[in-house]
């Protein structure tokens, strides 16, 4: 420190001594921006896959709705049962024609009030089944979408087929339980996310199979009843009721247990 500078480098401070340079401060460094770190590809093992753990969903995840799951679930559960009463009833309206026919005890009146109820109870599970098959197409456009944000890829269909396949003629019988099996295998609680092409080994639900077959099988039974148009064929008719309500059911079961994979979760 001096009153007057002892050379060049020296500099004045605001006391108004002049100090040598190596008593100035060195001003800090500037700062550096943070390196990118580049993206990894899609699909591309993450951390907490390496460990085992779950992945949080990103995002993008999507979900089916708890009530839209149980309001269809409730749907075709009611038309199942209602299904299997009405088979139930058909069976004793032909044990009741069968006796009027030999001369029994029965009357004519009596086989035809049963049928009327009988065909009462199929009136009101085809309308039970009319919200099933508009709930069933909204459901399953959602659950594709939702089972398709985990990450999966290599798909054969898409949200669009989960509505349009219903309304194929013919194909209809096919394209609609495809969709299904892509749901229900993309949706396996134990795949980590995101899921890439590992659903594709993951097997489907037997009762989602069993579900197709008896629903598919009760129509074309009923069908052949109907088409025989006489008392004697309303045990056909008995059967193909009761072989629809019985898909209906194992139908309802498929949904709960595919919607409760793709619910919301659960806040803590």
């Amino acid at each position: 420190m001096s009153d007057r500078p002892r050379g060049d480098d020296w500099w004045l401070a605001s006391d108004g001594k002049w100090y040598p340079p190596q008593s100035r401060a060195t001003p800090p460094p500037p700062p550096q921006e943070p390196t990118p770190v580049p993206a990894a590809p899609y699909g591309a093992p993450i951390p907490g896959q390496l460990s085992g753990q779950q992945v949080p969903p990103s995002d993008g995840r999507r979900f089916v709705s708890a009530g839209l799951t149980g309001t269809l679930f409730g749907f075709q559960l009611a038309t199942g049962v209602l299904a299997v009463i009405a088979g139930t009833l058909y069976f004793a309206t032909y044990a009741l024609w069968l006796d009027f026919r030999d001369g029994g005890e029965t009357s004519l009146a009596d086989v035809l009030d049963l049928a009327d109820v009988s065909d009462g109870v199929v009136g009101i599970a085809l309308i039970s089944g009319l919200v099933v098959f508009i709930l069933l197409i909204i459901w399953l456009n959602h659950a594709y979408k939702a089972a398709a944000s985990r990450g999966a890829q290599s798909q054969a269909w898409s949200p669009g087929w989960a509505v349009g396949g219903w309304f194929i003629p013919l194909a209809n019988f096919v394209i609609p339980k495809l969709v299904i099996n892509e749901v229900d295998r993309m949706s396996r609680p134990e795949l980590l996310e995101p899921i890439g092409t590992s659903w594709r080994s993951m097997r489907r639900t037997t009762i989602s199979d069993l579900w197709w077959v008896f629903y598919i099988g009760g129509i074309v039974v009923s069908q052949v009843g109907v088409a025989i148009n006489d008392p004697a064929a309303l045990w056909v008719e008995a059967i193909g009721s009761m072989i629809i309500g019985t898909g209906f059911i194992l139908g309802a079961v498929t949904i709960r247990t595919i919607g409760q994979r793709l619910r919301p979760p659960r806040p803590y």
